[in-house]
């Protein structure tokens, strides 16, 4: 199964963000598995492997950020 597959709705939300220039907020959980709310203004979409990232500018860190969608719930 590719990465595409596996998390059709979450890639179609933020493609559609990056199309009309829109935040996205969403919870986010770390490795060590603590959870965090996160905004970010998506700059384009990664897949690496099988695991797909979006990457932009996360406001809570203040810096670009990679999030993996197989971490990320509540968008």
């Amino acid at each position: 199964m590719d990465g595409q597959q596996k998390y059709p709705n979450l890639l179609e939300r933020f493609k559609k963000a990056l199309q009309e220039n829109k935040l996205s907020s969403f919870t986010y959980v770390k490795q060590q598995g603590n959870t965090t709310e996160r905004t970010n203004e998506p700059y384009h979409l990664v897949l690496k492997g099988n695991h797909w990232y979006v990457q932009g500018y996360c406001f809570k860190r203040k810096d670009f950020r990679l999030f993996k969608l197989s971490r990320l719930s509540n968008l």
